[in-house]
């Protein structure tokens, strides 16, 4: 029983698969769009869902400010440069 159900899933399956626009242009990379997609969804629930109050953006900023002060407090400096662009952590919070 169980196999039959496989071998009719497995059936399935091949026949989305090989229906798949640009499958025969294109290969095994047509299937790229799928996967890009869905990271692109994954990074925008990752920014923009809120469980609880809390999202992935604000635990990011919350963990850079928690770098910046501790940069601040082992270097004793009040202004900290990354590349071309200057942070004033602490004037805007």
């Amino acid at each position: 029983m169980y196999r039959q159900y496989m071998q009719q899933y497995r059936r399935i399956i091949d026949t989305i698969l090989d229906k798949w626009p640009l499958r025969k242009q294109l290969g095994f990379y047509a299937y790229l769009p799928i996967f890009f997609a869905a990271g692109a969804w994954t990074e925008f629930t990752m920014i923009h869902m809120r469980i609880n109050g809390i999202d992935f953006y604000s635990i990011y900023m919350r963990k850079q400010r928690e770098r910046l002060e501790q940069q601040r407090y082992f270097l004793g400096k009040t202004e900290f440069t990354c590349g071309d662009i200057r942070f004033f952590p602490f004037k805007n919070f």
